[in-house]
């Protein structure tokens, strides 16, 4: 009996795996159909670890199905509205359905409906996942328009994938994604390259100096202060992403971004929209905060938290966004650093992206969005600029800076939950993306004013 039961099951086995090879196989001519590598590497393919899948998907571990077991199907899914800067909540609904799809499925089709990426930062957080995820991906659709801007930052190379629209277009100028994994850099191979935040930091100079060149007319250009404080504001995010995401001090990173031209109702050259987004693996803000080394951050936080955490009374506020929007303020740190203003770096970030994307036009202001863990942080509207001590709005980059999500611009008052809330998934780490216009009717005026 137990013989007859096993080599029934090998016989359902066979006809499983002679089902991926015909499914997987092509014609080649008058010999027949070769197999492809794909039935292979899918029998084979064992769970990869992997920290965006088991967040998005925390029962990945428990509900993973061996290939071979899963059912012979297709299934198809649509992303919509991709950006965690306007659609943060559905973005991450996406990002779930992706993570569970890949431990379940056996043939998933995923169609980008988007005309136009209004935010790289989900399409880098796809491309991580997608390295460690089960090659169960059957292709799918995506506008040409989305196309470009992948193939111009370089992440179709970083994910191997062949998109139909390779031509480079000339409305996008690109800064390329960059990556240090944590893991690579504890690799002494002389023959992998890891990216240094000081060279990424010069290379983002060379870039927003060739984005301004072209989006205004006559062109402009950083001034040296404009350089050395960009330098700065990026030297300081990816300096402290490293520090600041995984206890040993030496976390990874990555960054990409973009520019593109799109047409507009009266300019006819149209308008010039940046992109930029960092992205840190390992603790979030809040989990980072919450043992600082200096006694004085410690007791500002304390005292913080217990004027707005939940209580009998009120229903409050919860810690991890707490701990977020302290940690954003300038002066607010970790780390114990004589040398070092403190915070995280978000407030330079905030800053600069404020002075560049000065404008008019209310559609087009600055927007900078934080996600990390399970908190989310947008900066717009009347929150999209620090303000000093005085509570006036600075857009210097030098100097103590603050937002407290709220009209009075007081610690002593919570934060507006309109721009400060919790997701129903965790990332596990920090996404920082922002995305403003050059414009090439203010930003002159503002260089002939003698801005930096």
């Amino acid at each position: 009996m137990l013989r007859r039961r096993a080599k029934k099951n090998s016989q359902i086995g066979g006809k499983y795996k002679r089902h991926l090879r015909r499914k997987f196989s092509y014609p080649t001519g008058p010999k027949g159909r070769v197999r492809n590598y794909a039935p292979t590497e899918l029998l084979r393919w064992k769970k990869k670890d992997c920290d965006l899948l088991s967040s998005f998907y925390r029962e990945r571990d428990q509900n993973w199905i061996p290939i071979k077991l899963r059912k012979i199907r297709s299934k198809i899914h649509d992303v919509n509205n991709f950006s965690f800067i306007d659609n943060p909540h559905e973005t991450l609904d996406s990002l779930h359905r992706i993570s569970k799809l890949e431990a379940e499925e056996l043939e998933v089709r995923i169609d980008f409906k988007d005309k136009k990426i209004s935010d790289i930062g989900p399409y880098l957080v796809w491309g991580l996942m997608r390295k460690k995820m089960a090659p169960i991906s059957t292709g799918g659709s995506m506008d040409g328009a989305i196309q470009h801007v992948l193939n111009a930052v370089g992440l179709d190379q970083y994910l191997n994938i062949q998109l139909s629209e390779r031509i480079p277009s000339e409305d996008i100028w690109s800064f390329p994604f960059r990556e240090r994994s944590a893991e690579r850099s504890t690799n002494h191979n002389a023959a992998i390259s890891i990216p240094t935040f000081t060279k990424v930091a010069d290379d983002l100079v060379k870039t927003i100096d060739h984005w301004l060149s072209k989006a205004i007319t006559p062109p402009l250009a950083l001034a040296k202060t404009g350089r050395g404080h960009v330098t700065g504001l990026v030297g300081e995010v990816l300096n402290n992403a490293e520090r600041h995401s995984v206890p040993s001090r030496d976390g990874g990173w990555v960054v990409a971004g973009f520019m593109c031209r799109r047409e507009a109702e009266n300019k006819p050259q149209g308008d010039f929209i940046c992109n930029l987004t960092f992205i840190s693996r390992g603790m979030s803000i809040a989990e980072s905060i919450s043992a600082p080394e200096d006694t004085k951050t410690a007791e500002h936080l304390e005292r913080y938290l217990s004027l707005h955490m939940p209580s009998i009374f009120k229903k409050g506020v919860d810690p991890e966004l707490l701990k977020t929007v302290f940690a954003l303020q300038d002066g607010n740190s970790r780390l114990l650093n004589e040398d070092s203003i403190g915070g995280i770096g978000l407030m330079d970030i905030i800053s600069f992206t404020n002075i560049l994307g000065i404008t008019d036009n209310p559609d087009l202001r600055p927007r900078v969005t934080i996600l990390s863990g399970n908190a989310c942080i947008m900066l717009k509207d009347q929150y999209a600029a620090p303000y000093s001590p005085q509570g006036e709005e600075t857009f210097e980059i030098e100097g103590k800076r603050m937002q407290w999500f709220n009209h009075a611009k007081s610690l002593d008052i919570a934060p507006d939950p309109d721009y400060v809330f919790l997701t129903k998934f965790k990332f596990p780490g920090t996404v920082i993306t922002l995305r403003f216009c050059l414009d090439g009717e203010v930003l002159p005026k503002v260089a002939a004013n003698g801005n930096d």
